[in-house]
């Protein structure tokens, strides 16, 4: 209850439910989430950086991913400074705060971090949920491609393009490997589920890469 009040708390019409969820998730049991929950619905732009001082006064994976994303809620600049800044692993966070790093990273297009973070995941098999396991190919596929095509690749399937630029080095080779057995772990998993749309796109951008990618 307390984790999804967390979530729920960036939309400020849920307010309400929110406050109900901790209030349920305090009749259960205690747990260091309603105090993360706590943090983000008290939180504003004047008082983001008292909050994220109380939040780290101890330290955990949970802990850690609500900081960067309460900063990034108000400061998407600010949250990645203070990622870079404190030293921080992607492997320290918890997985909410690994996709909320890759997504401000595909975001703002700083594809040499994205790559390094994700290659961080893969190495120590840190790609536990299947939204990770998404993001991490969309990045393995665009940092295999040229620069100039790659925002062609966060809009969709390039279906009609021919001979869409991809690079040809064998790392890039590699990239695009991983990225279409990650992408067929995203659509086989989401087989029967309610994301039918997601698992089409995961599934599409596996088979594209495979019929048009000469170089595998």
């Amino acid at each position: 209850c307390a984790w999804i009040a967390r979530l729920l708390c960036f939309e400020q019409s849920e307010s309400v439910l929110v406050s109900d969820l901790i209030e349920k998730s305090k009749q259960l049991y205690y747990l260091d989430e309603q105090s993360i929950a706590y943090a983000f619905i008290n939180s504003n732009e004047e008082n983001v950086q008292e909050c994220i001082a109380s939040l780290l006064e101890n330290i955990s994976s949970e802990r850690l991913s609500a900081a960067f994303m309460l900063l990034n809620k108000y400061d998407s600049n600010v949250a990645l400074s203070w990622f870079e800044d404190a030293n921080i692993s992607i492997r320290e966070l918890f997985v909410d705060g690994q996709i909320s790093l890759l997504t401000l990273l595909i975001n703002q297009q700083r594809w040499d971090q994205a790559l390094t973070e994700v290659n961080q995941l893969i190495q120590d098999d840190l790609l536990s949920t299947t939204t990770l396991k998404y993001f991490t190919a969309l990045i393995l596929l665009c940092s295999s491609v040229v620069e100039s095509a790659r925002n062609q690749l966060l809009i969709g399937v390039p279906i009609l393009v021919r001979n869409f630029p991809f690079k040809s080095d064998i790392d890039s080779i590699s990239l695009r490997k991983k990225a279409v057995c990650l992408f067929r772990s995203v659509a086989n998993e989401l087989e029967g589920n309610d994301l039918e749309a997601v698992r089409k796109i995961a599934s599409d951008y596996a088979l594209w890469i495979e019929l048009n990618d000469r170089e595998s």
